[in-house]
């Protein structure tokens, strides 16, 4: 994988835990296939996974995610900061796709921890 891009940073400040976070979401172009996925003890202790979506599809789970985060169904602290970043996230990857129309391949996770990419399978 080569990284192409800075799609955006979003600084955010969690009071709860006094903690700054500064976020950075990347364009990167994947070559050759797909490696196998490494994961940590605690990665896998907590049911990680890979599966590989459309960016639409992407964005749409982030949209139900952000919803559940309204209404209160997202009980983890951070998960809803990160909710709402990737989301902002992947609504900026498509901006920015719309306009250049390059091929692209954007990571990241949602509250469960799972990976997603805006390549297809």
């Amino acid at each position: 994988m080569e990284l192409k891009e800075v799609v955006g940073v979003i600084d955010d400040y969690r009071n709860r835990d006094k903690k700054h976070c500064i976020n950075y979401c990347y364009s990167a172009k994947l070559f050759g296939k797909k490696g196998t996925l490494k994961l940590t003890e605690e990665e896998e202790k907590n049911g990680l996974h890979v599966i590989w979506v459309s960016l639409d599809e992407a964005i749409n789970i982030l949209g139900k995610e952000v919803e559940q985060l309204k209404r209160g169904e997202v009980t983890f602290y951070n998960t809803g900061f990160n909710i709402l970043r990737d989301h902002l996230f992947l609504k900026e990857v498509k901006a920015l796709k719309e306009i250049s129309d390059m091929n692209k391949v954007f990571i990241f996770t949602d509250y469960r921890g799972q990976f997603y990419s805006s390549t297809k399978q």
